[in-house]
């Protein structure tokens, strides 16, 4: 059987089980029969002693093939976050970190992780609240 996969969809996603799960319950039964919420978090619990929980990684990390973290392979990134680390320690201060960044008209990279353009890199102004 062969399967086409779009460029996004990697065999290590294929590979991996798939479940889902759907509650049909009344708010009273979700109160008094918590058995299943503390089997769902058990469950999260166990994979992530396994290392097998995938969890959003910040800007210049990437999982690799198999699903170990390691950094971006993209040196354009990684200038961009050494930089960063750079004004970082000769300012000591995050604000200043921004604006020295758009003092020099430096871009900072944000991964989008939604919508048709899941997984691309956008360049925008370093803000305040991703330097912290």
């Amino acid at each position: 059987m062969t399967v086409h996969t779009p460029g996004k969809i990697q065999a290590r996603h294929l590979s991996r089980n798939a479940y889902l799960y759907v509650r049909q319950s009344t708010l009273r039964q979700v109160f008094e029969n918590t058995e299943s919420t503390e089997r769902q978090y058990a469950l999260r619990e166990n994979k992530a002693q396994r290392g097998e929980l995938e969890i959003r990684l910040p800007i210049g990390f990437v999982y690799d093939g198999e699903g170990s973290v390691s950094l971006d392979p993209d040196q354009r990134i990684q200038e961009s976050i050494r930089e960063f680390f750079l004004t970082f320690r000769r300012t000591a201060s995050a604000m200043a970190t921004v604006k020295a960044f758009r003092r020099a008209g430096l871009k900072f990279p944000r991964r989008i992780y939604r919508g048709p353009h899941k997984g691309d890199v956008q360049w925008d102004e370093l803000d305040h609240s991703r330097a912290l």
